[in-house]
């Protein structure tokens, strides 16, 4: 059945054009061993040596064939020599098994055996890894003549393991013999030929696997010129006589290494982690005068809720505030809060967590370990069902994210006017992501592989980082998103790249929206058809398919379709326009007219059933093609791939408006469920992560896992539960510190102010001066000006409590409350903000709690105020100025 096999060296001394196909003895040392550790066992019932001499010549069989692979390489120098310490290794395994040496036998006992259930998909041949490598050393020199009669093995030996990745594919020459006579089994196989093609659609490079447990002296370098031998010596035969094997198998060496062996550390790995060292010493420090300075902090004189979040009062000093910004309490915390303002819009925050679940989904079915599954002919039918299509369409749940990151540029930025708040909301951005996203590229460039083990960790390690080291260039320059897929660095951040691009657009339109609100909201919809019209043309002429599928649609064409129109923003673009569209729209008319909120019911129930057949129809149109069962004419590929992007992302636009003019009911109360918030600050991240969690999961893999949906959940869980813990990390360590160094500049070079002042809780956190997020909505568009009268300023801790500066003391509770939640609302409407492409916005007060308690704020500042001037006068109470001021 097997008829050829295709070797393929991955050494740089090696060119392509001496890639090597053969058909190894890999089986037969398999069957040697095998046959050797059944007559081992025999061996210990017996009191003759009879057996082990049979056992001794049997394995003296094998010698002379072994050694004479090196000679059929043709090769010199070190090729040679590597090949020839493989061999005499072997010997000397054959002549130690036989004479039950314990690190022969051992060896034996872990090496490869032929694996049950072939027929029904199992391709993985997985020598047992940690016995292997846990094989003891063992040395020569004891040996007498051991040396001697294999001079250039080394003076000690232990176990190694070396990986190959197994393809097998139909022989498109393969020609069956006219008369010949099929047996019941072979009949039966027959018509299931064609499943060999539609798996190499699933997986071009097929999921097959290799590990052997061999002597340490064997490394890549022998076993690829034991490929070129072998491949010289089958060439004669198998050349002439291509069209008598019906299949090709395919192997690749990918490594040997042994106990303890890592990646050698260069340069690049060691000041890597030598930055997180020191960012980690950062955060220890901050940790440490937040401790200080909570313990510095009079409990007794502050109320519960204000001890709750002592983590937002503020220090004496702009460098004190930004040291204590880096502890990982207040960072964590932070992160963790859940109140928003009122004029959030919320549901953005559950559009990012579902999406960010479905995309984590989708990938850990296309990412998992296919060379580690023992059932990969069951698997194919599971994916043929109808409930696997939303998880096959998780590219949907990145335009989803492309809508969301639309509308937060386009409501961030237009939320004040002047050069100076985009400038600085632009450099915002930049400063959250752009040395988060560099540093944990140089992270795991240099220090991944070095993070994990197993038998297809030298695979799984590398399937988004090769590249690296040719095109990285292009990651920091946000362009990688126009290189080929195949040649990309971490190939899923074209999206980082596609928001840059995107944040540049989001600011000229913002200049011209803030002149002309309704050309520019055409322009922008034009610019949403230019981009289905480019989609169309590109995918015609390229024959693309219609979407990325399950199985290719071409040989092929899952590549050459993000290469060429999934992830440019002049053909992707339509969702991420549209987004733009919807965040003007809410400073235009949502935050003024209201024109959502005015809708009946019936034409809410109208709005609500568009949406969810927009939805329906577009995940679960490509059913047909994902199973299989028929493919779209190119022109009808082109037709949907240019429309089924923008329909999607104006559902989901409709359903974010929909939502935030609390026409949303149920969805809307899902939507905005405040455990939402921490993962949707963290999305950009864990988008970033989550596919190098699914890589470490399969290459720690010691066996092949039998495929249930049992095993699937638990995966999809897992790899969810692990990449929102390491963001959460990752942002403590990558984003925090730097989000401090952006507020201490501001605060110290372009506007001071006294916000740091302690004596004012509340204030820091309560009434920022200016909202770095989005700014005030005060005046933000022209329609607004005409629309909107002037609010009010923003609380300033010198401002009184009682109005025009006459002491209200004697006044009830009810009036004297008043003017602090009037003055803490107006605040809060003027600086609501709905956060950014990364992260939601810093979390203001919870007014609701103000309001509902004016009588117990004011009761409580009466309290503090009377025990403070007992404690400075002896008792008696002062005047009404300190008074104020202490209520201040």
């Amino acid at each position: 059945m097997i008829g050829s096999l295709c070797w393929r060296s991955r050494s740089r001394k090696y060119s392509r054009n001496r890639a090597m196909r053969l058909w190894s003895g890999l089986f037969l040392l398999t069957a040697l061993v095998t046959r050797g550790s059944c007559i081992v066992e025999q061996l210990e019932n017996t009191e003759h040596g009879s057996n082990k001499n049979e056992l001794r010549s049997y394995l003296n069989a094998a010698k002379p064939f072994i050694a004479s692979f090196c000679n059929f390489g043709k090769t010199e120098g070190e090729p040679y020599e590597e090949c020839q310490k493989c061999t005499e290794s072997l010997k000397l395994f054959l002549d130690h098994l036989a004479e039950q040496r314990t690190w022969a036998v051992m060896m034996a006992d872990a090496f490869v055996k032929p694996p049950t259930g072939i027929l029904s998909g199992t391709f993985s041949f997985v020598s047992n890894y940690d016995q292997c490598l846990k094989i003891p050393e063992f040395d020569l020199d004891d040996i007498e003549n051991v040396l001697q009669k294999y001079p250039r093995l080394p003076s000690k030996v232990k176990g190694a393991y070396c990986s190959f990745k197994l393809r097998l594919k139909r022989n498109k020459y393969f020609k069956r013999p006219e008369n010949e006579t099929l047996s019941e089994f072979q009949e039966n196989m027959k018509k299931e030929e064609h499943k060999m093609d539609d798996v190499y659609k699933l997986q071009p490079e097929f999921p097959g696997y290799v590990g052997l447990c061999v002597p340490s002296p064997c490394s890549k370098v022998s076993f690829e010129n034991l490929g070129l031998a072998m491949k010289n010596i089958l060439l004669k035969y198998i050349k002439p006589n291509r069209e008598k094997f019906p299949i090709l198998v395919g192997i690749d060496a990918v490594s040997c290494h042994q106990a303890d062996d890592l990646p050698p550390a260069n340069f690049g790995a060691r000041f890597i982690s030598g930055i997180f060292i020191l960012l980690a010493i950062i955060v220890l420090i901050g940790t440490l005068a937040d401790i200080i300075f909570c313990l510095k902090l009079k409990r007794d004189d502050i109320s519960k809720d204000e001890a709750k979040h002592s983590y937002d009062f503020a220090l004496e000093g702009n460098f004190a505030q930004m040291l204590r910004s880096c502890s990982a309490v207040v960072s964590f915390r932070q992160l963790m809060d859940t109140r928003v303002p009122t004029h959030t819009v919320k549901c953005l925050y559950g559009v990012k967590f579902f999406a960010i679940v479905w995309l984590i989904m989708g990938n850990t079915g296309q990412l998992r370990a296919g060379n580690m599954t023992t059932n990969m002919k069951e698997m194919e039918k599971t994916l043929q069902t109808m409930t696997t299509q939303f998880v096959l369409n998780k590219d949907l749940a990145v335009d989803t994210l492309l809508v969301v990151s639309g509308v937060l540029f386009a409501f961030g930025l237009s939320k004040r006017n002047g050069v100076g708040h985009v400038l600085r909301y632009s450099g915002h951005r930049l400063m959250k992501t752009v040395p988060m996203y560099y540093l944990l590229l140089w992270f795991l460039v240099c220090c991944f592989a070095r993070m994990g083990a197993g038998p297809t960790w030298d695979i799984e390690s590398q399937r988004y980082l090769s590249k690296c080291g040719a095109t990285w260039w292009a990651n920091i320059a946000f362009i990688n998103n126009f290189l080929k897929v195949e040649n990309q660095c971490m190939p899923h951040s074209w999206l980082v790249a596609y928001l840059m691009q995107g944040l540049i657009v989001a600011v000229i339109a913002t200049f011209f929206w803030k002149k002309m609100e309704n050309v520019t909201h055409f322009v922008l919809g034009v610019l949403v058809v230019t981009t289905m019209i480019i989609d169309f043309v590109l995918n015609l002429s390229n024959n693309l398919g219609p979407t990325t599928l399950l199985r290719e649609y071409r040989s092929g064409s899952k590549n050459d379709y993000m290469s060429i129109v999934g992830m440019q923003i002049y053909s992707r673009g339509g969702p991420f326009f549209i987004g733009l569209i919807i965040g003007f729209i809410f400073n235009q008319k949502m935050n003024s007219k209201g024109t959502f909120s005015k809708l009946g019911r019936l034409a809410t129930t109208f709005m609500w059933l568009m949406i969810l057949t927009v939805v329906i129809v577009t995940m679960n149109a490509t059913f047909n093609w994902n199973r299989g069962a028929s493919y779209p004419s190119n022109s009808v590929s082109a037709v949907y791939d240019a429309f089924h992007r923008v329909v999607f992302a104006l559902g989901t636009g409709l359903l974010i408006m929909m939502c935030h003019a609390k026409k949303g009911g149920i969805v809307n109360m899902l939507l905005s469920w405040p455990g939402f918030i921490p993962v949707g600050k963290l999305w950009l991240l864990i988008y970033l992560v989550h596919p190098f969690v699914i890589f470490h999961s399969n290459g720690t893999l010691r066996a092949p896992v039998y495929y249930t949906k049992k095993q699937l959940f638990s995966e999809i869980l897992w790899n969810l539960v692990i990449s929102i813990v390491v963001s959460i990390v990752l942002h403590i360590l990558l984003v925090a510190p730097f989000q401090a160094i952006e507020r201490f500049f501001y605060d110290t070079f372009i506007e001071p102010s006294d916000e740091s002042d302690s004596s004012n809780t509340y204030l820091r956190y309560t009434y920022p001066k200016k909202d770095v997020e989005t700014g005030s909505s005060n005046q933000s568009s022209p329609s607004a000006r005409k629309d909107r009268e002037e609010l009010p300023e923003p609380y300033d801790k010198h401002q009184r409590d009682y109005p025009n500066g006459e002491d209200t003391t004697d006044k009830s509770d009810e009036q004297e409350g008043e003017p602090l939640v009037a003055n803490a609302r107006n605040s809060l409407r003027d600086h609501s903000h709905i956060g950014d492409f990364y992260e939601a916005p810093r979390i203001d007060a919870n007014i609701d709690e103000l309001e509902e308690s004016p009588r117990r704020s004011r009761k409580h500042l009466e309290s503090l105020e009377e025990k403070q001037l007992a404690q400075k006068s002896g008792g008696e109470k002062g005047t009404g100025d300190e008074r104020s001021n202490l209520i201040q």
